[in-house]
């Protein structure tokens, strides 16, 4: 059931039908299309008002479309940055063993160049006994078998070194 202050029948002159009437709320604003109808309008005048047409092309989709493509520009622009990312990274990772390989290699010669050059000046010099007792020139003499054992291992330990080294950085 409606209440008296929506829709409202008024009682018709002699012979005339009943027409509803739309009254409105006395709480609300009138709308500025409404504000030159009186209190009571018709019905079938409220029903075939025409309402201002909905632009969906302007409201809705242009919005949508052009998020889309904006969406689908990011993700354009993301995806080269990513791939840049990827590349340089890739290039970084593939250049760093070759430069690290050639940075120790070079390391490793210099150690293995300051060895050689250590045990040549030992060997230049012979060493002398302090004491020229029999114990003593008996222990020099035991001594050179095992430096010259020392020094012909270390001779094939630079050696092997330098053919890894080789092997490694393909010189």
């Amino acid at each position: 059931m409606e209440s008296p202050s929506e829709t409202m029948l008024s009682s018709p002159p002699c012979g005339q039908p009943a027409t509803p009437l739309v009254l409105t709320n006395p709480g609300t604003q009138p709308s500025p299309r409404n504000q030159n109808s009186s209190v009571e309008r018709p019905l079938a005048e409220v029903i075939t008002e025409e309402f201002a047409p909905f632009d969906a092309e302007n409201l809705v989709v242009q919005p949508f479309q052009e998020d889309v493509s904006r969406d689908a520009k990011f993700e354009q622009e993301l995806s080269n940055m990513l791939l840049n990312a990827i590349l340089e990274t890739h290039a970084w990772a593939s250049a760093r063993p070759k430069h690290e390989a050639a940075m120790e290699s070079q390391n490793l010669e210099d150690q293995i160049s300051n060895i050689m050059s250590t045990e040549r000046e030992q060997g230049m010099c012979s060493p002398t006994p302090s004491i020229s007792s029999s114990f003593s020139m008996s222990s020099s003499f035991i001594r050179l078998p095992i430096i010259e054992k020392t020094r012909a291992k270390l001779a094939d330990f630079v050696r092997k070194m330098k053919t890894a080294i080789a092997a490694l950085t393909d010189i």
